[in-house]
């Protein structure tokens, strides 16, 4: 449960304390990524029948890999190179600002699941 919730609060907790560095919410989230990982392995083998390719497993699948937009030693590249047109990264920010959401809604609903 405190590695959800802090999977869902803790980056936007480091934005609204203006902290200078990212190290300390990488290290925390690399641990509640790995965590993730182990509990969607072992639930797949749990329960390979009822949860394998469930809709609560994508959402584990989506809440785990969505971590790895917050991680900042993680390069996602969003544009080219080449690319100057500033209209072009604007749309590019909001998809992934959209993609953001979306990822944070898989986590809520695995903290559902766990409060079920």
């Amino acid at each position: 449960l405190m590695a959800l919730l802090s999977a869902r609060f803790l980056p936007d907790l480091w934005i609204l304390f203006d902290r200078p560095d990212n190290s300390d919410l990488d290290v925390v989230l690399t641990i509640v990524l790995v965590l993730f990982l182990a509990e969607l392995v072992v639930q797949s083998i749990g329960h390979f029948r009822t949860y394998w390719c469930s809709f609560f497993f994508w959402m584990d699948v989506l809440g785990a890999g969505s971590l790895l937009l917050d991680l900042s030693y993680l390069p996602i590249p969003l544009t080219s190179q080449s690319s100057g047109d500033m209209s072009n990264n604007v749309v590019i920010m909001r998809m992934a600002r959209v993609a953001k959401l979306g990822a944070r809604a898989g986590r809520f609903t695995k903290l559902v699941k766990l409060l079920r």
